[in-house]
């Protein structure tokens, strides 16, 4: 039977010690050590384990834990090492220890010792680990062997996939504070968030200190009761982002295009939108209670208000907890309408002209132009008016050629621009102007197209798209 040298010339057996330990109401439980350790200098005194009653702040309660018997009820061990067969925790590396001797929240506690290179570590698998999912960790420890060397011990927990794992796998669930007391106390890790990929199946558990050295004369015990894994619940994915949620959509509005904004998908989360034009105007949309909203908007809203940009508020709200951000979306303002035109007579009666649309914008955009012969003196104030098209074409600017202008008839020019489009297409999204005028020999009377507005444009109407359909590219 081994003996453990207490002091010159006494010796007591394993057997009288645990006598005297029931004697004194107390539970006590050796743990063994194989030459493997020895061999990286692992003291050679077997550390008692005593278990005292809890000092410090210790919380047993654990409710869903993805973990089976979190507590170390059940282990099985030889001696007192913990087998690979064992369930369902079972050594991983080295000979982690195991008692059934009660700690601080229930019989059976784990003992381990290690650093960051080198030790003892146990693993569980078969555990649900949903990805992208949040977990909290909590369990109760205390520290061993303080020394000067090892001053303290931390527990780290990983997570894995498939029947076993290296000893510090890549997925790291957390690492707790540094751990000095040797009273039993409850610690917890920072809220985790499984990956997307791979799934995992497993935990592991080892402890380990400030030390990477090779060195059993380098590593700290810990000794662990009552890990406790739960899935937090997320009543919305936003809970953590930023004090701004992104806004992301349509950076350059169009009054005809579809104006749509969006921000972060979350859960659970309650939306509240806010759309303005620069003029103080709401604008209405749809979507207003999810993460994405279309505008409703027309071109006869912006005609009438003659504005230039849109104000975009989202807030999102998760439980008591709000997040918000206000953007600015410029919107692509009305062509000008106006022309540049002139009229040349060859002396012979032979007139031609041309005409040219002013403005950046109107240059930027598709151009059409219809002209329309008119029984004299035609329409004042000056105005579209429906009838066959004499000449048409497309383009920012038009020569129109000898032939068509007769002396002593009446004109109607009428100027169209896309408001949105880059290249002319026929589309109600066109704004107009009309020039009227009479070829009186070599002169040209003219008037302007319609009542001034600040836009210096007006809408099309319907009756107005035959016309537009006839202008080619």
């Amino acid at each position: 039977m081994k003996q453990l040298i207490l002091k010159p010339g006494t010796f007591i057996t394993k057997k009288l010690i645990l006598s005297l330990c029931m004697l004194l109401l107390c539970t006590l439980k050796l743990f063994s050590q194989v030459d493997d350790e020895r061999r990286l200098n692992i003291r050679p005194i077997e550390p008692m384990t005593i278990a005292t009653s809890p000092v410090g702040r210790v919380d047993c309660k654990c409710e869903k834990n993805i973990l089976a018997d979190g507590g170390f009820e059940n282990l099985t061990a030889s001696g007192s090492n913990i087998t690979a067969g064992s369930t369902p925790w079972k050594r991983n590396t080295n000979t982690p220890q195991w008692t059934p001797a009660a700690g601080p929240c229930n019989k059976g506690y784990v003992q381990m010792w290690g650093n960051q290179t080198v030790g003892e570590s146990i693993i569980q698998t078969g555990v649900t680990i949903i990805p992208g999912h949040k977990y909290s960790v909590k369990f109760t420890a205390k520290f061993f062997n303080p020394t000067a060397t090892n001053p303290f011990v931390r527990l780290k927990v990983s997570a894995f996939s498939g029947a076993s794992a290296a000893y510090n796998p890549a997925d790291v669930v957390g690492v707790s504070q540094n751990i000095s007391s040797t009273s039993w106390a409850t610690y917890t890790l920072p809220i985790w968030t499984a990956p997307p990929t791979p799934t995992l199946t497993g935990i592991q558990l080892h402890p380990e200190n400030g030390s990477a050295l090779n060195d059993g004369n380098y590593v700290s015990w810990i000794q662990i009761d009552a890990i406790c894994i739960t899935e937090v619940p997320d009543p919305c994915a936003c809970i953590n982002y930023p004090q701004k949620p992104p806004i992301n959509g349509t950076t350059l509005a169009c009054a005809c295009d579809p104006i749509k904004f969006s921000t972060i998908n979350c859960p659970g989360a309650s939306y509240s939108w806010s759309v303005k034009d620069n003029k103080g105007n709401n604008i209405s949309f749809s979507g207003g209670n999810t993460s994405a909203i279309t505008l409703n908007y027309s071109l006869a809203q912006q005609v009438a208000s003659d504005a230039t940009s849109f104000i975009v508020t989202v807030t999102l709200k998760c439980g008591d907890r709000f997040v918000t951000n206000t953007i600015v979306v410029p919107l692509k303002p009305i062509p000008k309408t106006n022309v540049s035109f002139s009229l040349s007579d060859n002396g012979s009666g032979a007139y031609t002209a041309t005409a040219s649309a002013i403005g950046a914008v109107a240059l930027g955009n598709g151009n059409g132009w219809t002209l329309k012969e008119v029984t004299c003196p035609g329409p004042n104030p000056c105005s579209w008016v429906a009838g066959p098209i004499k000449w048409q074409a497309s383009g920012t600017s038009i020569s129109i050629p000898a032939g068509v202008l007769v002396k002593g008839k009446c004109y109607i020019l009428n100027h169209y621009v896309n408001v949105c489009s880059s290249t002319w297409i026929s589309t109600p999204c066109t704004v107009y102007k009309t020039t009227c005028f009479k070829l009186d020999g070599n002169q040209m009377r003219m008037a302007q197209a319609r009542e001034t507005d600040a836009n210096d444009a007006k809408e099309i109407s319907a009756e107005m798209l035959s016309d537009l359909r006839s202008i080619k590219q």
